[in-house]
């Protein structure tokens, strides 16, 4: 992909869309495919898409994770 954004609407919003979601008894994560604009400097609004999941019965942290880094 060359570049990581879809638009929400024709020439609209920018949003990103995680690929997947881990769910372990301590954390929830979202994981990005990896990118440079992903952990690059923006000013402005961004949508996140965000795949739907079950959640643990306890509280837990949601960490996205971008590039290996989070």
């Amino acid at each position: 992909m060359m570049y990581p954004y879809f638009y929400a609407n024709t020439k609209g919003i920018p949003r990103l869309e995680a690929d997947s979601v881990n769910i372990t008894t301590t954390e929830v994560t979202y994981n990005f495919s990896p990118h440079k604009f992903i952990n690059a400097n923006f000013s402005g609004l961004i949508l996140v898409k965000l795949p739907k999941y079950t959640a643990p019965t306890t509280p837990v942290p949601i960490v996205f994770n971008t590039n290996g880094k989070i």
